[in-house]
């Protein structure tokens, strides 16, 4: 081995040695200190997953922009501590980001504090909110040039007006958008946007972004009825997916192939939707899971259009068992077709049962679809009002006259059934506004703001300021060792615990935490619920009664009341959102 081997060889390994040794670090609080502001947010980045050593840094940062009193930089510590938490507290940074920067003219700031927000509610389905703070970003990006997030959120905008608002409009928004991403403003805009120490292929973002401009102008068309065009940029986008490096271009390779469906359909070229469909589903590599469904569909309504009537019923049927076992609350326009087509053939066989049960999964699409209408376009909400639904109640009863069912005990059963399902359907769908409200209420409470000088000229003359702060740091080692799981923990315990005696730990709680005991309990072991059930999958499969003794609780009914009091919403509840979320 030569001199220069012997010297890269070294120079190779002293690297790896520096490399294991930084990984090794601690992060205690003196190293955190000692970083520059750029080397602690590349931290940030690389503990992504690890939300303990996230908010760590993330608050490392902000209090050194605190007391630098620089703005900016407080919006970069509160947008980092708003990707680590669960959505309600990632939205109370979110807001922290809005505030401080919403009238100032930064490339960044407050724009992504829309868009944060923007995503947390969309997670949280509240998405009458979710598209105003996504247009909120839109608006604040084109402000101020900022091209990265201008075309992050015009996506969204163009995705769901050509669905459920002005399609034109949304066309026009596409076309601007195309010249953007074609533009060599685009190019050099994107390099001033990223940070200096993150590198990034220009031209692997620029092809991801063409794909998605391509395709919103296939989803845009199509939902135009402007089939011919929606046929050549569905083209587009599948060659440029077959050609592209980007590792996940098969979602948008699949999602060519379901829309080519969709665009046959609308043409009526039902064979055609026909052959595609057992070419995709006699092969499950050709698709991406998330598309089976909307293949299943268009294949059902094809065969349902060829007189193919039990076979295209068949698949969609299948189509509603998807949307029961994901427990779809949110249904697109061409979805309500799979309900029309199973009341139509339940009315043909006579069935009045499937007709009563079809009817009301009507009933409930129809009430989801009117909510999106009416924020987006109101003249469109005519369509489901009572000249359609009702009528199809109407034809029910003259079903009955016609094959002449006198009033008999089956007759009232049959109004009974139609009753209960209707009475059903409304306490369904307003449980689940009052929910909704609740989720919203509690997004947007505003945090108390205490006086605490008051509370400190209470106690002056009884603790001093060094028996405070002694049992201030022992509570933050019981939070931090969440010794707040044990059942049995008590105040007199907690303050043996803390060397000091239960009136002194009572009043420094209720000082500086702002509550009881008791109160300070539940909130500690409920945040950790929330947190664990977020964070891990197979916490989630758990009954509630082992959530329940995990947090210190000696049964379900305890946790569960503790839950709702907080939150307004049951632990059962918040987990099937967070599945739903997450799955």
């Amino acid at each position: 081995m030569t001199h220069q081997q012997l010297t890269f060889v070294f120079t190779i390994f002293t690297y790896f040695l520096f490399c294991s040794a930084i990984q090794a670090q601690e992060l205690t609080q003196s190293y955190l200190n000692s970083l520059d502001d750029e080397p602690l947010l590349t931290l940030f980045d690389t503990h992504d997953g690890d939300s303990t050593a996230q908010e760590k840094i993330a608050r490392t940062y902000l209090d050194r922009a605190r007391r630098q009193k620089d703005t900016i930089k407080m919006a970069r510590g509160y947008d980092r501590l708003a990707r680590t938490f669960h959505s309600e507290k990632n939205i109370a940074f979110a807001d922290s980001i809005i505030q401080l920067t919403q009238h100032i003219e930064n490339i960044t700031y407050p724009g992504v504090g829309y868009l944060l927000k923007a995503y947390e509610l969309k997670r949280l389905d509240s998405f009458n909110n979710y598209f105003k703070y996504m247009k909120l970003g839109y608006d604040s990006a084109k402000k101020v040039n900022n091209v990265g997030q201008q075309i992050y959120a015009a996506n969204t905008l163009i995705f769901h007006k050509s669905i459920w608002g002005d399609k034109e409009q949304a066309l026009k928004l596409q076309r601007d958008l195309h010249k953007l991403v074609m533009s060599d403003f685009y190019r050099n805009r994107i390099k001033i946007e990223s940070r200096k120490s993150r590198k990034f292929n220009i031209d692997s973002l620029f092809s991801f972004d063409l794909l998605i401009s391509t395709q919103n102008f296939a989803h845009a068309f199509a939902n135009l009825r402007q089939l011919d065009s929606a046929r050549y940029y569905n083209r587009e986008l599948l060659n440029l997916a077959l050609a592209s490096p980007f590792h996940n271009s098969f979602k948008f390779i699949s999602w060519s192939k379901a829309t080519q469906m969709e665009i046959e359909y609308y043409d009526k070229n039902f064979d055609e939707v026909i052959r595609l469909g057992q070419v995709l589903l006699s092969n499950d590599t050709l698709l991406h899971h998330h598309h089976i469904k909307d293949v299943m569909l268009f294949y059902g309504l094809a065969e349902y259009e060829t007189s193919n009537l039990n076979k295209g019923i068949s698949k969609l049927q299948k189509v509603d068992s998807m949307f029961v076992e994901a427990e779809v609350i949110d249904y697109f326009p061409y979805e309500r077709l799979v309900y029309e087509k199973l009341l139509e053939y339940s009315r043909i066989t006579g069935n009045i049962t499937m007709q009563l049960k079809y009817l009301d999964k009507l009933l409930l699409v129809d009430s989801v679809q009117k909510e999106r209408y009416r924020f987006f376009d109101s003249k469109m909400i005519k369509e489901y009002e009572t000249p359609l639904l009702m009528a199809e109640k109407d034809d029910i009863i003259k079903e009955l006259e016609k094959q002449n069912l006198a009033p008999d005990p089956k007759f009232y059963l049959l109004l009974a059934a139609l009753t209960g399902s209707l009475c059903l359907l409304f306490y369904y769908v307003r449980k689940r506004l009052v929910y909704k409200k609740r989720f919203e209420a509690l997004l947007a409470r505003k945090p108390q703001v205490v006086d605490k000088s008051l509370h400190e000229g209470e106690y002056r003359n009884e603790l001093s300021a060094d028996v405070v702060e002694d049992i201030l740091e022992k509570l933050n080692r019981f939070e931090r060792s969440h010794g707040y799981l044990q059942s049995d923990i008590t105040l007199s315990k907690l303050a043996k615990r803390c060397k000091t005696n239960s009136n002194y730990l009572s009043r420094v709680i209720n000082l500086k935490r702002e509550k009881n005991f008791s109160q300070y309990l539940h909130e500690l072991r409920i945040g950790y619920a929330v947190n664990e059930l977020l964070s891990e999958a197979a916490y989630r499969k758990y009954t509630i009664k082992a959530i329940a003794e995990e947090c210190g609780y000696n049964n379900a009914e305890s946790f569960s009341k503790a839950f709702y009091k907080l939150h307004g919403i049951y632990p059962s509840y918040y987990i099937k959102k967070v599945e739903k979320s997450t799955g």
